[in-house]
């Protein structure tokens, strides 16, 4: 991906339009002297740090490339705080391994013992020895600062929850445009990244038409669990591929000169809401951001109608179909509040799908459900993949 062209040193360090323009800057790094313009162009100390390579995808479509940068920060203010800069998803550049790593939505324990995506997970583990030598090789520091931008936000996530459990006593922070969900549920790695890195040192960076941010869908959550991201409103009531491009969310950021007074709130979808929707017979276009709200904001609705009966999602290996293939099957079974609400979200699936709504439950096959919750996966997915492929 071209870097963007910015005058960053009207950008301090730390500052929105500094870490926006890095966090760009990383995908052109591909030789030391790439790391070294990098370095002189955001005024970081030039002796110290580089790239690091990590694998990316799974399988036959598995690429080692250079994928993050390690920096340390120059002059009295900021020699003692660390940078290490994840890159994003670059899909032409690498044989579509970044799209099998972002879409490999299956659950794994994490090093930490937090239940995450096993595809961020893997490429977060093979760069973690040589981030954890850097990371000691760097005498007398007080902060890190990890940055990335979609694949490279979720990794810096791991990498921040990580750090705050391996480095104890040092300020950890972590900065992420467009980034995915990382992990399951609030009782686990979300949670665990904002009780240990606190919330104010997460800066959660998304366009509201950002598809990216969007998946995986519930049980995983976005971090801080608490507190508000910095949520800006881009390009209208429907997804935008564009709206994914690291050159827009420098454009959004840059005239910030601080993190202070921009965090807003996503539009919350309250429990009525879900309802009503789940009661109508109407349905948004597929591009409609506000379908794919409702849809995650339902799914959390018919899991905690569920309650303890719907545990299987955390078997480790099981997929984001699998957890919801699961969720339907068992809310359609149990002779209670969940079974008409379950069925009503159903036939929203179908509906979706472009499958014929059923009648009855007893027209409800495992196959149906599988396809019906594949197919719609697809049609979300596929927004995604094409704003990710606009990176590269």
């Amino acid at each position: 991906m071209e870097a963007a062209k910015i005058k960053v040193t009207e950008h301090p360090v730390g500052s929105p339009g500094f870490v926006a323009g890095i966090a760009n800057s990383v995908y052109a790094v591909r030789t030391p002297m790439d790391a070294r313009v990098v370095f002189e162009q955001y005024g970081l100390n030039t002796e110290v740090g580089g790239s690091l390579k990590a694998k990316t995808g799974f399988r036959l479509v598995n690429k080692s490339t250079a994928f993050a940068l390690c920096a340390r920060g120059s002059g009295k203010e900021y020699s003692k705080q660390l940078f290490v800069i994840f890159r994003g998803t670059e899909p032409a550049k690498h044989y579509g391994a970044d799209i099998v790593t972002d879409l490999r939505a299956g659950v794994v324990v994490s090093s930490t013992g937090k239940f995450v995506h096993s595809g961020f997970n893997n490429t977060f583990e093979s760069v973690k020895e040589d981030l954890r030598a850097f990371i000691r090789s760097q005498k007398d520091w007080k902060t890190i600062n990890f940055i990335g931008h979609s694949l490279g936000g979720a990794i810096a996530q791991l990498a921040a929850e990580w750090c705050s459990a391996t480095f104890s006593g040092k300020a950890v922070k972590v900065y992420t445009f467009g980034s995915p969900r990382v992990g399951c549920g609030v009782q686990s790695f979300p949670t665990s990244i904002t009780v240990n890195v606190k919330p104010q040192n997460i800066y959660r960076v998304l366009h509201s038409s950002d598809p990216v941010p969007m998946v995986p869908c519930y049980p995983y959550e976005h971090a801080p669990t608490t507190g508000h991201p910095y949520y800006i409103h881009w390009c209208g009531s429907s997804i935008s591929i564009a709206a994914h491009s690291m050159v827009h969310y420098i454009s959004s950021v840059s005239s910030m000169s601080d993190w202070s007074n921009h965090v807003a709130q996503e539009p919350p979808v309250s429990c009525i809401r879900v309802k009503e929707w789940l009661k109508s017979d109407t349905l948004e276009p597929v591009s409609s951001l506000s379908l794919w709200l409702k849809l995650n904001s339902a799914i959390r609705f018919i899991g905690q109608l569920l309650g303890a009966r719907f545990q299987p999602v955390y078997i480790v290996g099981a997929t984001i179909l699998d957890h919801l293939a699961v969720m339907v099957e068992k809310g359609l079974e149990i002779s209670s509040e969940a079974s008409p609400w379950t069925f009503a979200f159903f036939k929203k699936l179908m509906m979706i799908a472009g499958f014929p709504v059923v009648k009855s439950l007893a027209d409800i096959t495992i196959g149906l459900i599988r396809s019906v919750l594949e197919r719609t996966l697809r049609i979300l997915y596929r927004f995604v993949r094409q704003a990710m492929a606009q990176i590269g």
